[in-house]
């Protein structure tokens, strides 16, 4: 069993408002309002309290394993004195407590900061505010450059570079055109990503920078969501990963990539390799999304979430396919002034 086979919490609301007061003092009978927050495996709620602020009570898969969370925590923390910091949740809890659902099984219960903003995915048709994500993520991954934890270094279903398992799930999509795709997708990996990963440069990142994990203001980023899928991988990863989510329902996808590489690059310089890699992992994302979403929807039809972003990736998959991948990418490195 994995957290993506164990079904999120089952909470009674009352029931754990009783927990939270007996729990943490500074939550004592104060809670007037609540809002359960989307999730894709865990249980989020945002709560208001008398005095007008604002928490996320998280409530983690039973399945999730505690070293997942204090990585967690010590990210957060580690980023509170970096560069990005204004966009970060704080961490109200003083440590990690356990709370029994409706299932009798234990969850992990984290308290943190509510962060104010519209969902990036509502505006990313916002070129400024495309380039000004890209400024972001490239302040992001240089304050991540020195951070380790030993739970990041773990392998995990959503890293972009472990996409050989997609091959055993084919079978669960009906259209042969899809399959082939996926199929290109994997051969693609395996030709021009996998031979240079020793030439490029490996980090903790956030890595799930998607569209529905991003906080906006008018042109201007203002929070980052759901650290839940940090892990150690390519550094480049979290550019490619934020790629794949805003690039959906663009039409010229590569003016697009084009500004948006240029400012991450701008702030946090990519070498050679990196930049020969984007196209594909921008591709092995997208094919991980589609494959979760059909496993998910299946164990869990109710929950809509789950599958939010399938169509738009399948749409944006099929557009690169229609991409000579080195065209593409001698446009990437004349963006960045390297020569191709």
């Amino acid at each position: 069993m994995s957290i993506f086979d164990t079904s999120p919490p089952l909470i009674n609301k009352d029931i754990l408002f009783k927990w939270i007061y007996k729990n943490y003092d500074f939550l004592d009978s104060n809670i007037i309002n609540s809002i359960k927050l989307n999730s894709e495996r865990d249980y989020n709620l945002k709560i208001t309290t008398n005095n007008n602020k604002n928490f996320v009570i998280k409530i983690s898969n039973p399945y999730e394993n505690i070293n997942t969370l204090t990585l967690q925590d010590s990210m957060l923390e580690y980023l509170s004195n970096s560069s990005v910091s204004k966009y970060i949740p704080i961490i109200s809890h003083k440590d990690i407590k356990k709370f029994t659902d409706l299932k009798n099984r234990e969850c992990f219960v984290r308290i943190l900061s509510f962060l104010k903003g519209d969902i990036f995915a509502h505006h990313q048709g916002n070129d400024q505010l495309c380039k000004n994500l890209s400024i972001f993520l490239g302040n992001l991954s240089k304050s991540l450059l020195n951070f380790d934890h030993s739970a990041a270094h773990r392998k995990f279903i959503w890293n972009s570079i472990n996409i050989e398992w997609i091959e055993e799930d084919l079978e669960i999509f009906p259209e042969k055109i899809k399959r082939n795709l996926i199929k290109k997708v994997i051969k693609s990996y395996l030709k021009y990503v996998k031979p240079k990963l020793s030439n490029i440069r490996y980090s903790v990142i956030h890595g799930d920078a998607n569209n529905y994990n991003i906080l906006c203001s008018k042109n201007k980023i203002v929070g980052l969501l759901d650290y839940g899928d940090s892990i150690y991988a390519p550094t480049i990863c979290e550019l490619t990963v934020a790629l794949a989510y805003a690039l959906m329902n663009t039409d010229d996808i590569i003016q697009k990539c084009n500004y948006m590489v240029k400012s991450y690059h701008s702030i946090f310089q990519l070498n050679k390799d990196e930049i020969e890699l984007i196209m594909i992992l921008i591709m092995t994302r997208l094919s991980i999304t589609v494959t979760m979403a059909s496993k998910q929807k299946l164990k869990y039809p109710d929950n809509e979430y789950l599958s939010i972003s399938e169509n738009d990736a399948w749409d944006l998959l099929f557009k690169f396919d229609n991409i000579i991948y080195s065209d593409f990418t001698n446009n990437l490195l004349n963006v960045c002034n390297y020569e191709k």
